[in-house]
């Protein structure tokens, strides 16, 4: 009865803990962190020496497994942990039952302390796994117990730090998604304000800054959580394109009244969904996407005006583009797999996935309509890729056109994948931060891990290369740099060939794989869109002679009398 009696003054703790022990995600991210993590640490440990190597060829190797191993763990928990805790609070506003919690006798400095310990509890189950493995460090030598018990203690602040600003942030936030999204951006700025290392563990004052900013944290979203608890949602995207629209709409005063764009076919006519999604929504309304297009091409221009004006004339050097290049992948990538994952895991995450499904349209022609604003979006995107292409092609004087050619196959057929990858995922997955997550982890996990696995081979002494030139020969990254890497050569002799000119047959079953792989994924999704809608499948049209033999069946027979 005691025993009962205690937990019963905690009960949103001891709710959040046994709601999280039911579920069987819970032991899946467990074991897979886990299992990632010693697999990790052996192949550090042992991968290019053997686990029966003699004690002097591993004998002060320690500080720097030490090194590695904390970096690893400090990426991974900075990825999980505002997962894992962004939705303590703004999860119980999308359910509208934070209201419920807020007329029990709990004040909000119990509700935000309970939250916080329940998602702390889960997050400190990671850390503590790794703590065998720092101290198997030690017995490499290099590493001292005073950088040892440090760089624990660094992990606990570290973790403790980031889960009080993803508490703050879900209590400020409505959503989900926005909370998760500000607390990656605040501590990334909190992370530059401190003097160390993103990926290295805090010292001493590291430690008690993190401790006193969680702190402060804590107190700020006990502080807000009865004033933002039933505000409104927002969308800071579409309000911030808004306010330039009323910026420029003054501005345009003193230009005539000039306007690139009218808006024409306002009424929705034959596609409502489709004119939602390319008028009412940020990232497919044209005017919004001028805005982006601007933001994306004006630095490859200004970079490009750059290199014609040197002063330098011989300098070839295309650095500064190709930097730009790689942001703009980085950007294209996220912006279609973010829009792609939300156009159905967010109708279910607003509950008016039920009102759409309700009008008279097939689920596949649904799917085409809600994707009008991601095709609309990879067409703006293909603007700068084009910018910089075209440019190279001219500035480095190449006669052929397999560079731009393959440049341009790589975009279409990559952005295309991606953007079928995403809607299917987001078809599966219940929410919109489910999805949002799952569509960039597979994306990462597929073309990180094929980038990765020609250098790990090495690492591992695995001597086996018709596996890792088929492995090199299907990544996208290795693809996207081969091509790159061709511009030059044609002029400084710096750069290599082009994929096509060394081997043309692994170019197109390059090409031909994703691309088969992008008319999977749609086939794949039109067919299964009444399943993971929730809808009756559609009947099959019947063939013509079984509507003729059914007509003939229903039809009055004729009686003729002869006398």
């Amino acid at each position: 009865m005691k025993r009962r009696f205690k937990m019963m003054r905690l009960p949103i703790l001891t709710k959040d803990l046994l709601e999280r022990a039911s579920r069987k995600r819970t032991y899946i991210i467990r074991f897979s962190y886990g299992l990632f993590l010693f697999v990790f640490a052996c192949t550090l440990f042992y991968g290019n020496i053997g686990v029966s190597a003699e004690a002097g060829q591993a004998l002060g190797r320690g500080a720097q497994h030490f090194a590695l191993l904390m970096s690893i763990q400090l990426a991974v928990l900075y990825t999980l942990v505002p997962i894992l805790a962004a939705g303590a609070i703004a999860a119980e506003k999308q359910q509208d039952t934070l209201a419920l919690l807020l007329v029990t006798t709990l004040t909000p400095w119990q509700i935000v302390l309970q939250k916080f310990a329940a998602r702390t509890a889960s997050i400190l189950s990671f850390v503590c796994l790794s703590f065998p493995l720092l101290a198997i460090t030690y017995t490499f030598g290099g590493v001292t117990p005073a950088e040892l018990v440090l760089g624990m203690f660094g992990l606990i602040a570290s973790c403790l730090q980031l889960g009080a600003l993803a508490i703050l942030c879900s209590a400020y936030f409505r959503t989900t998604a926005q909370a998760l999204a500000v607390t990656y951006v605040v501590f990334l700025i909190l992370r530059f304000i401190s003097s160390n290392a993103f990926l290295q563990p805090p010292g001493v004052a590291g430690i008690i800054f993190a401790t006193f900013t969680a702190l402060i944290c804590l107190a700020v979203a006990a502080g807000v959580l009865v004033d933002r608890a039933f505000v409104q949602s927002r969308n800071y995207l579409l309000e911030f394109f808004r306010g330039l629209d009323r910026f420029f709409e003054q501005l345009n005063v003193l230009t005539g009244g000039v306007v690139l764009v009218h808006d024409r076919g306002f009424l929705p006519g034959r596609a409502p969904i489709q004119w939602r999604e390319t008028r009412k929504k940020s990232l497919g309304t044209f005017r919004y996407l001028f805005r982006v297009l601007v933001v994306l091409e004006f630095p490859i221009l200004f970079c490009i005006q750059l290199m014609r004006f040197s002063t330098n004339a011989s300098n070839l050097d295309d650095g500064g583009l190709v930097a730009l290049l790689d942001m703009l992948w980085i950007a294209s990538v996220a912006l279609v797999a973010l829009h792609a994952a939300s156009l159905i895991s967010e109708e279910r995450s607003h509950q008016t996935l039920g009102v759409l499904l309700s009008t008279p349209l097939p689920s596949r022609r649904i799917l085409a309509e809600k994707l009008s604003g991601v095709r609309r979006l990879t067409f703006v995107l293909m603007v700068p890729f084009a910018t910089i292409f075209l440019f190279e092609k001219w500035w480095y004087s190449r006669s052929s056109w397999d560079y731009v050619v393959l440049s341009a196959l790589t975009v279409v057929i990559y952005l295309t994948v991606i953007r079928w990858t995403a809607l299917a995922i987001g078809l599966r997955l219940p929410n919109q931060l489910s999805a949002i997550i799952g569509a960039i982890s597979v994306i990462g996990l597929w073309v990180g891990g094929l980038a990765l696995a020609g250098p790990l081979m090495s690492y591992l002494n695995i001597d086996l290369p018709p596996l890792e030139n088929t492995i090199r020969a299907m990544s996208p990254v290795d693809m996207i740099l081969a091509v790159q890497h061709s511009a030059t050569y044609a002029v400084t002799r710096n750069g290599a060939l082009s994929p096509w000119e060394t081997s043309p047959a692994a170019t197109v079953l390059h090409f031909v794989f994703y691309a088969t792989l992008g008319f999977g994924l749609q086939w794949w999704c039109r067919r299964s869109a009444d399943r993971y809608l929730g809808r009756i499948p559609e009947p099959q049209a019947p063939e013509r002679w079984e509507l003729e033999a059914a007509a003939l069946e229903t039809a009055p027979r004729l009686s003729v009398n002869v006398d």
